[in-house]
């Protein structure tokens, strides 16, 4: 068999280097895009934790009955530090914030509002574990509650942040391209 002088292609040096660039190319376009795709999904997150609070809040003033009743309904936010989720829930119009629980009798869960992968609820006001900012129909007012001891206790009134982050995010909230989002909630 005779093999001709006239050979075209590439020696597999030249492949392999050139694969090797492909690959470094590659990497160091997958570092930053995780990153900012990190920054889009809390984002959207802190999105989704401004939206609840809102729709909870014009449910309560547009007169949301509730379920398997006539009567309307108070609604309340639930925020619990390290969840992954905010959920809506309605109470019978008349309850006494002194005797809110999660499970009472006539809670229905309305609506659970998942956050995004990897992202949850990483501080809240007054440094409560949860809160439930209640909205008293028909006219919206208002409450946030704490929900960590026996009886819940109201918070005074005015404004505070959930911060909803990136998990193990330790970065300033609200930084530019950071991983910690503050959600303004005014009670």
């Amino acid at each position: 068999m005779r093999f001709s002088a006239d050979k075209s292609g590439f020696t597999l040096v030249e492949l392999l280097v050139a694969i090797t660039i492909i690959a470094i190319l590659g990497v160091a376009m997958y570092v930053p895009y995780q990153r900012y795709e990190r920054i889009a999904r809390v984002r959207v997150s802190a999105e989704h934790v401004e939206q609840t609070v809102t729709e909870a809040r014009t449910l309560a003033r547009s007169g949301y009955m509730m379920p398997k009743t006539d009567t309307n309904a108070n609604l309340g936010v639930l925020f619990e530090r390290g969840s992954s989720s905010v959920r809506i829930l309605a109470y019978p119009h008349g309850t006494d914030t002194g005797s809110i629980s999660l499970a009472g009798t006539g809670v229905a869960v309305i609506r659970t509002v998942a956050l995004a992968a990897n992202v949850s609820l990483t501080d809240l006001p007054s440094g409560v574990d949860s809160l439930l900012l209640y909205f008293t129909a028909p006219r919206a007012e208002v409450t946030a509650l704490d929900l960590d001891g026996v009886v819940p206790t109201a918070l005074p009134a005015g404004t505070g942040a959930v911060v909803v982050g990136f998990s193990g995010a330790l970065a300033p909230v609200d930084e530019p391209g950071g991983l910690l989002r503050s959600v303004v909630i005014r009670h």
